[in-house]
Formats: C-alpha cells, sequence, structure tokens
C-alpha cells in the first residue's frame, strides 16, 4: 500500500490596492474599511513593507540553499519555522523538496494597532510550477524585533479573498476569540477540524471538498484497500499556535491559525504486509513495512474569510493551505503473531 499526496492549485487574478483577488475576474468592491480606533496607525507603509519582504525572501533563499533551519532565524517565526525546518529534515532524509516561497507582493493589508505582535499580510505573485498564489503572514513580535513570516498558505483552487483596506489605511487585528464575525477564528478552526474528521457531520457537509479535505480523505479512503492486513485512521486535531490575521472590508476577518493530522498504520495480520510511501519511509531510514505501527504527523497552516455578523454563510470559507510532513515514527514492539 502506497500513499500518495493530493493537492488542489488553481490560478487567481488579483486586482485590488489592498487585498482581494477572485478566480473568475470580477470587478472587486471598493474598500470601505471599518472604523477603527482613532489611535491605531498602520503599523507599515507599502515601502517600509516592500523591504521586508524583500529582506526575507533574501534570508530564505540562503537557508533553502543549505537546508539550513539555523539561517532561518531572523525570517521565519512560528508555525512557518517549524514547518521549514522539518521539511529540510524531509529533503535531507531523501523523501521531497523544499517548496518554493516567493515574496514577491501583487498585494498586501497591514494591521492598524499600536499594540503588539504586530500583522501583515501579503499575496505572492505566481512564479514557477506553482498556478496559485501563496498568502503570507507576517508579524513582529515587540518593537525590537524584525517582522518575520510567521506562516504562508498555497490558495486553494478558486478561492477568492474579500477586499481589505491598502497599508496607506490600515485594518483592525482579529484575536482568537473575536466576537465581532459570524464565527470566531478558533470556532471556526473547530468547525473545520470536525469536518475532517467527520466528513459526515454538519459541518462536514457544509465545507467545500477543498485540497486539504482531498488530502485527508485521500489518506483515509486507502484503509479499505488493507482492511484484511490491518488498519490506517487518521485523526486532526487544532494546533497551539493561535491565530494571525486582519478585518476585511465588509467587516468580515482573514485568519490564519494551524492543525496537524496524524495517520496511524496498524498491520494486525501476521499472513500480510502494509507498505508506506517513499517519502515516509525516507524518515525510516528508507524502511517501507510495517512490521506493528507506524504514525506519520502532518502539520498544516489554514487559512480562513470569517463572514461578518448577519451574513447567512453556515462556515467559514476555507482559503488555502501549507502541509508539510513533520514526523514518522514507528513503533515494532508488538507485532501480529
Amino acid at each position: 500500500m502506497n500513499l500518495t499526496r493530493r493537492g488542489a492549485l488553481g490560478a487567481l487574478v488579483t486586482t485590488a490596492a489592498g487585498l482581494g483577488l477572485s478566480a473568475c475576474g470580477q470587478e472587486l468592491p471598493k474598500p470601505q474599511p471599518p472604523k477603527a480606533d482613532a489611535t491605531a496607525k498602520p503599523v507599515l507603509d507599502s515601502t517600509r513593507l516592500e523591504t521586508i519582504l524583500k529582506r526575507i525572501q533574501t534570508g530564505l533563499t540562503a537557508a533553502d540553499k543549505d537546508r539550513d533551519p539555523a539561517k532561518l532565524a531572523g525570517y521565519l517565526n512560528g508555525p512557518a519555522l517549524r514547518l521549514r525546518t522539518a521539511n529540510y529534515k524531509l529533503v535531507k532524509a531523501g523523501g521531497g523538496s523544499v517548496a518554493t516561497l516567493n515574496t514577491n507582493a501583487r498585494m498586501s493589508a497591514v494591521g492598524a494597532t499600536s499594540t503588539f505582535p504586530r500583522t501583515a499580510i501579503s499575496v505572492s505573485a505566481i512564479s514557477g510550477k506553482n498556478n496559485s498564489p501563496l498568502l503570507l503572514v507576517l508579524d513582529q513580535q515587540d518593537a525590537r524585533s524584525n517582522y518575520e513570516m510567521w506562516a504562508w498558505v498555497r490558495l486553494f483552487a478558486g478561492a477568492k479573498i474579500p477586499a481589505t483596506a491598502g497599508p496607506a489605511v490600515g485594518s483592525a487585528q482579529i484575536e482568537a476569540d473575536s466576537t465581532q464575525f459570524l464565527f470566531s477564528p478558533s470556532k471556526a478552526m473547530a468547525a473545520y477540524v470536525e469536518a475532517l474528521n467527520k466528513p459526515d457531520s454538519a459541518n462536514g457537509k457544509a465545507f467545500p471538498d477543498d485540497g486539504l479535505r482531498k488530502l485527508v480523505a485521500s489518506e483515509r479512503a486507502v484503509a479499505s484497500q488493507v482492511k484484511d492486513a490491518g488498519s490506517i485512521t487518521v485523526n486532526v486535531s487544532a494546533g497551539n499556535d493561535g491565530f494571525r490575521g486582519l478585518v476585511t472590508s465588509d467587516n468580515g476577518a482573514i485568519a490564519v491559525g494551524s492543525l496537524s493530522f496524524t495517520t496511524t498504520y496498524q498491520r494486525t495480520s501476521a499472513k500480510s504486509t502494509i507498505t508506506v510511501s517513499e517519502q515516509l519511509a525516507a524518515y525510516m531510514g528508507g524502511n517501507k513495512e510495517v512490521t506493528s505501527k507506524v504514525m506519520a504527523t502532518y502539520e498544516a497552516m489554514v487559512a480562513f474569510y470569517l463572514p461578518p455578523k448577519g451574513a447567512k454563510a453556515k462556515v467559514p470559507t476555507a482559503l488555502g493551505t501549507g502541509v508539510v510532513l513533520t514526523s514518522v515514527t514507528r513503533d515494532d514492539s508488538n507485532p501480529p503473531k
């Protein structure tokens, strides 16, 4: 049995000074920034943000060249740093390639706040083999710190990002328990995790089949192929990284958080064989066979659009994800007899 990862990618048209993407290129509404605290000012202007993105790209390129996580210091933090470090480890083990991250921004939005951490969001231009843009989240932890990349997600095919105010105006920042939206960021993540864990639940039926849902479903579907040899289970959990995001022009929000999912391969028949993919085997010295149990953990950064209160949406909108295989462990202590 081999597992093949799948993703959903698609090209989007970009047409706004702040953020605002459309899969079909229709004219976007003009930004009408929500009223904010009069003391809150944009944390960056366009020129400074461009300089920051170029600095991060330079540091990231150098780290990618050597596959050296130590060189990511000062350029990445949070889930972006953890997942990029895991990506390097996997590549060094011979199990994949480093995903290209392009910080060449097509459009950006910045927080309007007087507190920390401070947030900026940028959508990159399409480049290379990638046919959908990246949504990058930057944050500044305190006044002495540089802005660093906190997360990246590749937008799902057909994803639409609502307009935001441009950097000259700034946008209010969100909190995990923000209640001014139809769903708080934490409740949005909880609903999405339930959809991934329970496809037949109300949330499972309400969320569209995006690239991450298809990936999780594809892993779960393989179980039927190995039922005589053992079992395959998938469990998804919300992450502990909190959320970063900005309020949109329609009083909704873009929110980015993290989750993880673990696929467990359990062999229960001594006369049968279960094998995993080369990518997973790379973490285990090239050994593909499941003797007793193998557990593969993936981590994902996920972006949502949170509709404003009063909207008729049943669930938030998942906009995109960035997924990395972060660990594979095996337990050979209890093989079937």
